[in-house]
């Protein structure tokens, strides 16, 4: 027995020579039976019969007769049987929305007798009562998440639970749901940025979350060599509470950007990005030129140079001065300075020494080191 079906059985008549077929009846009461039609016939050797296309929850009386030399038996004695309910129809059903995603969920009543519930069918549309997609989901969980929707848009929905019958029979469905995604976060604006050194981009934006979207999580900054679709590539990632800013430290000198920045909600839906703006860095310092050394004393030595800062340069932070002596192998000294003059006092008397010049850039930009000074000798105690 299912929701639509049910199952005969009957035994032969005691002599089956001239046995021909079976004929089956049915109908709401056992006095009020006719033959089954179309179909209402076994052969000879066949003492079972399926009837389909019942109602769910509803008694039928059946009874067979056995046709032999042409001529109808009198007919068995009547039995019913009861077709098993549809199952339960879905209730509650809830849904709580995100700008791309909609996760659904429904309540299944048990207790009815009907078959187990093996699925549930769940419609999909944009209109009300026109489903466009039905999706399948395996029982036991009562819920389902529909994804890649629109934002900001309302979509309609059904759940159907289905049992495991064969075959399956659908429950009616769920009254109708509609839904409304959430909208998109805001893109940022007011996006601008400054160079504080020869590989770092420092951005400033401004930027407010819409009513009634998710909570903000977090900002990407994308910077590229050319305008894209897709676009430029992630450079750096920020949960930066107002003021919003963030520093790139990885780009390269002497280079043209196209920058935007992304802002990021909870549920990871990516607003659409800010207006793209084209940033180009400084170039890295340039090394010193002019390098001279004076022995002031024995144990004095004034090194001079000439500051140098390429077009759209920034200015140098201070200067490294390296010393090699009558052996060669240029070391590092401790001090460093801020001017293009410098006095090194630890020097030895009636000694040669050379000296070379690196000038250091905000941000760690460094330049080549300078040429070598020409020799310098200090004189004798």
């Amino acid at each position: 027995i299912s929701p639509t079906e049910i199952g005969l059985s009957w035994s032969p008549p005691q002599t089956t020579t001239n046995l021909s077929k079976y004929l089956i009846f049915n109908g709401p009461s056992a006095t009020n039976l006719t033959q089954i039609t179309p179909g209402g016939t076994t052969g000879p050797t066949t003492t079972t019969y399926t009837n389909r296309g019942l109602q769910p929850g509803t008694t039928y009386y059946y009874g067979v007769e056995s046709v032999e030399s042409g001529i109808d038996s009198p007919m068995s004695p009547t039995t019913s049987a009861t077709t098993l309910p549809l199952p339960p129809q879905p209730i509650n059903l809830g849904a709580t929305p995100a700008p791309t995603t909609i996760a659904l969920t429904w309540v299944e009543p048990t207790g009815n007798g009907s078959l187990p519930v093996a699925s549930y069918k769940v419609s999909v549309g944009t209109s009300p009562g026109v489903y466009s997609d039905t999706y399948t989901v395996k029982a036991p969980p009562t819920s389902y998440t529909a994804r890649s929707l629109s934002a900001n848009a309302t979509y309609y929905f059904e759940v159907v639970a289905v049992d495991d019958g064969k075959p399956p029979d659908d429950s009616l469905p769920s009254n109708e749901l509609p839904v409304t995604t959430l909208p998109l976060p805001p893109p940022p604006t007011g996006l601008q940025a400054t160079t504080p050194a020869a590989t770092q981009i420092a951005f400033t934006w401004n930027w407010a979350p819409l009513a009634g979207g998710l909570p903000f999580a977090r900002f990407l900054i994308d910077c590229g060599p050319s305008r894209s679709d897709p676009p430029p590539p992630q450079v750096g990632v920020t949960t930066a509470l107002p003021p919003f800013a963030y520093t790139w430290r990885d780009a390269v000198a002497s280079s043209q950007y196209y920058c935007q920045v992304v802002a990021v909600d909870q549920d990871n839906n990516d607003s659409p990005a800010s207006t793209q703006i084209i940033v180009t860095t400084p170039p890295d310092p340039t090394a010193p030129t002019n390098v001279m050394a004076t022995a002031v004393s024995s144990s004095k030595v004034t090194v001079t140079w000439t500051e140098t800062i390429p077009p759209h340069g920034l200015a140098v932070s201070n200067y490294t001065i390296f010393r090699a002596g009558p052996t060669g192998g240029f070391t590092q000294l401790p001090n460093v300075t801020k001017n293009t003059t410098y006095n090194d006092t630890t020097v030895l008397p009636n000694t040669v020494y050379y000296y070379e010049i690196q000038a250091n850039g905000p941000g760690g930009n460094d330049s080549p080191k300078s040429a070598p000074s020409p020799p310098v000798t200090t004189p004798p105690t």
